[in-house]
């Protein structure tokens, strides 16, 4: 299927999942049980536990990870020439599909040892899905996250430190207010 282009992009969310939820199932599959270096799944309880435990020590980013739906991310090595063409054509198919959609392209970035995409999904004045595309030349592994829910980017970065979520270091911060009243 992944060679024919023709898995889906993003599934239906369950009830439980907002709009901002991409499936990672295609990453998962690129990856199979051999080439998975990392795999998260923070939602539902757990990310409710996480936010109360965050409470006390860190109320701010407590209140960022409350806002959230679920955090995904998959790492996939992709050493093998072919399984890096696959990934290769995962990532451009993935973008094309999220940017066809109501998703927006924020940043791409083409660098010497690594490609990244920066896609947001926005309803009404607030961010509520995020993807973040890496393809790492110099690691050889292919990182795929998403963040769902009603999402601060001005705190996305320091939320990535904190949880060790892979990828969010690479996403630009926001631009500053320029007071212009736009």
């Amino acid at each position: 299927l992944l060679a024919a282009g023709s898995v889906p992009a993003r599934a239906a969310p369950p009830a439980e999942r907002g709009a901002g939820w991409v499936d990672p199932g295609p990453f998962l599959e690129l990856a199979g049980t051999e080439h998975l270096v990392l795999e998260v799944n923070i939602e539902g309880a757990l990310l409710r536990l996480l936010t109360t435990a965050m409470s006390g020590d860190d109320p701010d980013l407590a209140e960022t990870v409350a806002g959230l739906d679920g955090i995904h991310a998959v790492i996939v090595d992709i050493a093998d020439p072919a399984r890096r063409e696959r990934a290769e054509r995962l990532m451009r198919t993935v973008q094309t599909r999220l940017s066809g959609g109501s998703w927006q392209r924020v940043a791409t970035v083409r660098q010497e040892d690594s490609d990244i995409a920066v896609l947001t999904r926005s309803a009404g004045d607030r961010i509520d899905g995020l993807v973040v595309l890496v393809e790492s030349k110099a690691d050889r592994q292919l990182v795929f996250v998403n963040i769902s829910g009603t999402i601060d980017l001005a705190r996305l970065n320091r939320l990535g430190r904190e949880l060790d979520i892979p990828g969010l270091d690479r996403v630009p911060p926001p631009a500053p207010e320029d007071g212009g009243g736009r």
